[in-house]
Protein backbone atom coordinates (compact mmCIF):
# COMPACT_ATOMS: atom_id res chain seq x y z
CA UNK A 1 0.00 0.00 0.00
CA UNK A 2 2.83 2.39 0.79
CA UNK A 3 4.28 1.86 -2.66
CA UNK A 4 1.02 2.95 -4.27
CA UNK A 5 1.07 6.19 -2.25
CA UNK A 6 4.20 7.11 -4.14
CA UNK A 7 2.45 6.11 -7.38
CA UNK A 8 4.75 3.16 -7.91
CA UNK A 9 3.47 -0.01 -9.53
CA UNK A 10 2.70 -2.86 -7.16
CA UNK A 11 5.36 -5.57 -7.46
CA UNK A 12 4.24 -9.13 -8.13
CA UNK A 13 6.21 -10.91 -5.40
CA UNK A 14 6.75 -10.23 -1.73
CA UNK A 15 10.51 -10.21 -2.35
CA UNK A 16 10.06 -7.41 -4.92
CA UNK A 17 7.85 -5.51 -2.49
CA UNK A 18 10.51 -5.72 0.23
CA UNK A 19 13.24 -4.73 -2.24
CA UNK A 20 11.37 -1.63 -3.37
CA UNK A 21 10.42 -0.65 0.17
CA UNK A 22 13.98 -1.31 1.32
CA UNK A 23 15.33 0.95 -1.41
CA UNK A 24 13.48 3.83 0.26
CA UNK A 25 14.79 2.94 3.72
CA UNK A 26 18.38 1.74 3.39
CA UNK A 27 21.28 3.65 1.91
CA UNK A 28 23.20 0.64 0.64
CA UNK A 29 21.96 -1.73 -2.04
CA UNK A 30 23.51 -4.60 -0.07
CA UNK A 31 21.19 -3.83 2.88
CA UNK A 32 18.22 -3.55 0.54
CA UNK A 33 19.05 -6.92 -1.03
CA UNK A 34 19.51 -8.56 2.37
CA UNK A 35 16.22 -7.09 3.58
CA UNK A 36 14.38 -8.44 0.52
CA UNK A 37 15.85 -11.91 1.12
CA UNK A 38 13.82 -12.04 4.32
CA UNK A 39 10.74 -12.52 2.11
CA UNK A 40 11.85 -16.08 1.40
CA UNK A 41 12.05 -16.87 5.09
CA UNK A 42 8.72 -15.12 5.75
CA UNK A 43 7.07 -17.10 2.97
CA UNK A 44 8.43 -20.33 4.34
CA UNK A 45 7.13 -19.49 7.80
CA UNK A 46 3.74 -18.54 6.42
CA UNK A 47 3.27 -21.42 4.00
CA UNK A 48 5.59 -24.28 4.85
CA UNK A 49 6.56 -23.82 8.46
CA UNK A 50 7.06 -27.56 8.97
CA UNK A 51 9.82 -27.53 6.34
CA UNK A 52 11.64 -24.66 8.02
CA UNK A 53 15.33 -25.16 8.52
CA UNK A 54 16.86 -23.98 11.78
CA UNK A 55 19.66 -22.28 9.86
CA UNK A 56 17.10 -20.03 8.18
CA UNK A 57 15.53 -19.15 11.52
CA UNK A 58 18.97 -18.36 12.95
CA UNK A 59 19.78 -16.13 9.95
CA UNK A 60 16.45 -14.32 10.28
CA UNK A 61 17.07 -13.68 13.98
CA UNK A 62 20.54 -12.32 13.20
CA UNK A 63 19.45 -10.03 10.36
CA UNK A 64 16.00 -8.78 11.37
CA UNK A 65 17.02 -6.78 14.47
CA UNK A 66 19.52 -4.84 12.35
CA UNK A 67 17.18 -4.01 9.46
CA UNK A 68 13.62 -3.94 10.78
CA UNK A 69 13.85 -0.94 13.15
CA UNK A 70 14.74 1.49 10.32
CA UNK A 71 12.10 -0.10 8.09
CA UNK A 72 9.41 0.29 10.77
CA UNK A 73 10.43 3.91 11.40
CA UNK A 74 10.14 4.61 7.67
CA UNK A 75 6.66 3.07 7.53
CA UNK A 76 5.54 5.09 10.56
CA UNK A 77 6.75 8.33 8.96
CA UNK A 78 5.04 7.52 5.67
CA UNK A 79 1.74 6.82 7.41
CA UNK A 80 1.93 10.00 9.49
CA UNK A 81 2.76 12.34 6.60
CA UNK A 82 -0.25 11.27 4.54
Amino acid sequence: MLLTIGTEEIPETSREVLFRMGSHVYGKEEETETFSELARIRNTLAHRYLDMKWGDIKRFLQIAPQLYPRFLNFVKKEIIKD
